[in-house]
């Protein structure tokens, strides 16, 4: 490490003498307790020390490859570097600290000045966010943040060299400013890792950039395919050539045979950015994260699609890139719930590079909005994780080919019985050969995200299909949540006269016709109004007694009774069951964890159920 003897560190050390000054100088590298600073080849390694660097103060951490700034083998307290000064790094900045945490504490003035001639990167086993006031990377250098870092600026950042944001299959690197940028004449290159297949597997991809084109994609060594923008006019795909400038808010398709990284070259997208969206008809726009970080959905939902107002309908779609030419559907999210193909499960953030669908909520052209408020640092996945204690079921059809599709119907205090745009999503259909969507009588879009108030009423949901195979299809419960377990829920088929119990049968197989099927099928819903806490009485008092001792439970009926006795667990799932005939008196052991468990007597004239505690 050398300390840049061009400036001094105060005005008091210009009166210093030589030997004075220098002692002055490493008394800035404070150490704390017993903690210690090791300068050598490495560069300036911190392991456990405090370094305080005053206001117009210089560190200048020299040495090529061996210019590193490194900080390991610390604490939570430890290894951190209070910056009001600056420190011109010429070597990579790499943090092991076992605690994870930010090697450099923000303050106001703070810089760090990117120097070097090769390539320094920003890495290190401590996955964690790199917070500082001001970065300036100086003409000539190449910043390089891994997939797993992050960069957080509370003020201005300078590029007159290059930045470049890397991306793999676990994560992509982030870069967040909060001051003003710079740009003049550095480049950024901002990448997203897409996975390849014979014959190409299809992206829906946005640039981070401002000023990227379309050669870019074509050009990039993972596959010469076409790439397409969305027309609003038209609802239709137009192609892009390599000339073609590609904006950063907008939406394209990309086709690979590889897994690589892409990358987009250009200016950083940053700050407020209001692109267009038209309709003649209330239709689809692609659009895309515009900013080298995640993005929080639900901060772009609350921005675009409030109660009053809306540009947008409040439902975010994204294709399934799994399922590729074979298209099974696009995934959705609202403040209901989601819905998905197999792919990933939500976790809250759409990542760089990543376009979707939004739907225009106007028939006249309108804007959207995109600022730097809704930017996340988790940048490893595209979704948002749906509000909590939503009762919700969830259920997914399979054609004779396997595609895939599912709805989510879902009870919660802020919907009606109306159309709610933050909470019905309309289908936007991706399979030609399979559409599975719920209906509201009266209204003449089909959704696959349906809210309605809290379950208090018998409620019953009308579902459709509109496919193009005939064949063996099958319904499947993928989820049910958050409803009493006292609640019966049921599929009906009208064409055979089937009511199927979809707590104790998860799946029905059924054969269609293609074409569409909007009057055969329906969801029913009916809410039990008792207390499970208490025996629930038949007619004339005829209710078994029901005890338990240990894991022993007692069954003692007033008269012959004949029927089902039922365990099941809080969820409603069916532990087991027992056929009681024209029987005053039957046991049952209740081999299970310790906790509570529903008990059901059912018969033709006694339906009853009680909450019992196994110990």
């Amino acid at each position: 490490m050398a300390i840049d003897s061009s400036l001094t560190l105060s005005t008091m050390m210009y009166k210093k003498k030589i030997m004075r000054t220098i002692k002055l100088t490493f008394c800035l590298l404070s150490f704390v307790f017993l903690s210690y600073v090791s300068i050598g080849q490495t560069g300036l390694r911190i392991n456990g020390a405090k370094i305080i660097i005053t206001t117009d103060a210089i560190v200048h951490i020299a040495g090529g490859q061996n210019g590193d700034l490194t900080a390991a083998n610390a604490s939570s307290s430890e290894a951190k570097i209070d910056l009001d000064g600056t420190i011109k790094l010429e070597g990579d900045w790499i943090n092991n600290n076992s605690s994870a945490d930010v090697l450099i504490n923000q303050n106001t003035d703070g810089t760090i000045e990117i120097n070097g001639t090769a390539e320094q990167n920003l890495s290190g086993s401590a996955t964690d966010d790199y917070s500082i006031e001001k970065l300036k990377i100086n003409s000539g250098a190449q910043l390089v943040i891994d997939d797993d870092q992050s960069v957080t600026l509370g003020g201005d950042f300078t590029n007159i060299g290059y930045l470049r944001i890397n991306s793999s299959s676990t994560g992509t690197g982030s870069f967040l400013d909060n001051g003003t940028i710079t740009q003049s004449s550095g480049r950024a290159q901002v990448g997203r890792y897409v996975t390849g297949q014979s014959g190409g597997e299809i992206h829906y991809f946005s640039p981070s950039v401002s000023d990227a084109t379309g050669a870019q994609l074509i050009n990039s060594n993972k596959g010469n395919y076409n790439v397409y923008r969305f027309d609003v006019s038209s609802q239709s795909w137009i192609r892009v050539f390599a000339g073609t400038s590609l904006v950063a808010t907008t939406g394209y398709t990309v086709a690979y045979t590889d897994s690589n990284t892409i990358y987009s070259e250009g200016a950083l997208s940053y700050g407020t950015i209001t692109p267009s969206i038209s309709s003649t008809d209330q239709e689809w726009n692609l659009v895309g994260n515009p900013y080298p970080s995640a993005l929080n959905a639900d901060d772009f939902l609350t921005a675009n699609a409030p109660a009053t107002t809306p540009s947008i309908y409040g439902t975010l779609y994204f294709w399934d890139e799994s399922a590729n030419f074979n298209a099974n559907d696009y995934a959705s999210w609202n403040g209901t719930g989601y819905t998905f193909n197999g792919g990933k499960v939500p976790n809250g953030y759409i990542g760089t590079g990543q376009a979707f669908f939004v739907q225009s909520k106007t028939k006249t052209s309108n804007t959207i909005t995109f600022n730097n408020a809704m930017r996340e640092k988790n940048n490893t996945q595209f979704f948002i994780p749906p509000i909590e204690n939503v009762q919700r079921l969830k259920i997914s059809v399979t054609n004779p080919n396997g595609d895939f599709n599912e709805i989510l119907i879902g009870f919660l205090n802020e919907a009606t019985y109306g159309v709610d745009n933050l909470y019905d999503g309309h289908k936007l259909q991706g399979n030609p050969d399979l559409s599975f969507y719920s209906m509201i009588p009266g209204y003449d879009r089909n959704l696959v995200i349906q809210a309605l108030p809290p379950l208090t009423l018998e409620e019953i949901i009308p579902v459709g299909l509109d496919v193009g195979i005939s064949g063996k299809y099958q319904f499947k419960v993928e989820l049910i949540e958050n409803f009493d377990v006292t609640t019966e829920i049921y599929l009906e088929d009208k064409a055979v006269a089937k009511l199927t119990d979809l707590r104790n049968t998860d799946t029905y197989e059924f054969t269609l016709d293609k074409g569409v099927t909007d009057e055969r099928f329906v969801i029913k819903f009916k809410p039990q109004t008792i207390d499970i806490e208490e025996n629930l009485s038949g007619e004339d008092g005829k209710e078994p007694i029901i005890t338990i001792q240990g894991k022993t439970l007692f069954v003692e009926s007033r008269s012959d009774f004949s029927g089902t006795l039922r365990v099941q667990d809080l969820l409603g799932k069916e532990l087991q069951s027992k056929l009681i005939t024209n029987s005053h008196f039957e046991t049952l052991e209740l081999n299970y964890a310790k906790g509570y468990y529903i008990i059901s007597i059912l018969g033709d004239e006694v339906n009853s159920s009680t909450k019992v505690f196994v110990k």
